[in-house]
């Protein structure tokens, strides 16, 4: 697994994230969603490249996307997948080889708005 490290904004995407999830819709959605996120961050760890990984040249030169969605076969048990994740992540891969999670953001937000 490539070494990796997660922005301060991506940390705090997370919170955010993770606390609406809990507001919304209870304590096990946000385990499950906490579960989802760390899976995803571990997939593109192993293979930025891989499958549901898409290049955004138009963002950044190495930025990639991935969608929580791809991640979600991961998780042990149908029982504690989350059924629509609406997340992504965006991250760079760098010169020397190790990633930089620098944002998870909803898929409905316009990315070209974010630095990366």
């Amino acid at each position: 697994m490539r070494r990796f490290t997660i922005s301060p904004a991506a940390e705090l995407d997370t919170v955010a994230i993770l606390l609406w999830t809990v507001d919304h819709f209870g304590v096990p959605a946000w385990e499950r969603y906490e579960s989802l996120l760390k899976h995803s961050i571990v997939d593109v760890a192993e293979d930025p490249l891989r499958a549901g990984s898409q290049a955004r040249p138009d963002i950044g030169e190495s930025v990639r996307t991935f969608h929580l969605l791809h991640s979600r076969r991961r998780v042990r048990s149908s029982a504690d997948r989350v059924n629509k994740p609406r997340h992504f992540l965006l991250f760079r891969i760098e010169e020397n080889g190790e990633l930089t999670i620098a944002r998870i953001l909803h898929d409905s937000m316009d990315i070209g708005q974010f630095e990366v």
